[in-house]
């Protein structure tokens, strides 16, 4: 009887489940891929999602290029393919009066989860970085920062003798 009673509750999570936890969307592709390196400064930045998006929901706000050394998002276009899974930025002219992206420019795409799925689930949110070709202009260089350390900070119980490793934003 026992048996019974596990498949009835079993079933009954399983249409629950068919009816309210759909998951979001994800995103499968990218173009430049994260961390790509040398990537042109009038590259398109494309996003593939792996199902079908709300594309009046996907606007600067919500797909954002962000610019390390520019210190803002980058001014673009977003165009939604036919089938709206896919979405294109084709970066514009900047407030300096330049276009595309700075030369030596880290770049950070910000998928916000104000992003909807046209089933009105919302897309969960991602970020990745590329760099652009090119050095970056003296006038953009902000201070050095620690970019990552090995062992990481706040490891405890490190062995004497550990190498330490600090790698630092830029050339030092």
């Amino acid at each position: 009887m026992s048996g019974t009673r596990i498949s009835v509750v079993a079933a009954s999570i399983l249409i629950a489940c068919a009816a309210g936890c759909q998951k979001s969307a994800d995103v499968y592709d990218t173009s430049p891929a994260p961390g790509e390196r040398n990537v042109a400064v009038d590259a398109p930045v494309f996003v593939k999602f792996s199902r079908k998006i709300n594309a009046e929901t996907v606007t600067a706000d919500t797909f954002r290029v962000y610019g390390r050394y520019l210190g803002e998002d980058y001014p673009g276009e977003i165009t939604a393919n036919s089938d709206a899974t896919g979405f294109t930025f084709k970066v514009g002219a900047r407030e300096d009066g330049g276009t595309g992206f700075l030369t030596g420019e880290e770049v950070t795409v910000i998928l916000t989860d104000g992003i909807l799925g046209q089933d009105n689930i919302p897309y969960e949110g991602k970020r990745f970085t590329f760099y652009v070709e090119g050095e970056v202009p003296e006038s953009y260089l902000g201070p050095i920062r620690v970019a990552s350390t090995t062992p990481p900070p706040g490891r405890e119980h490190v062995p004497l003798g550990t190498p330490v490793t600090v790698n630092f934003s830029r050339k030092v």
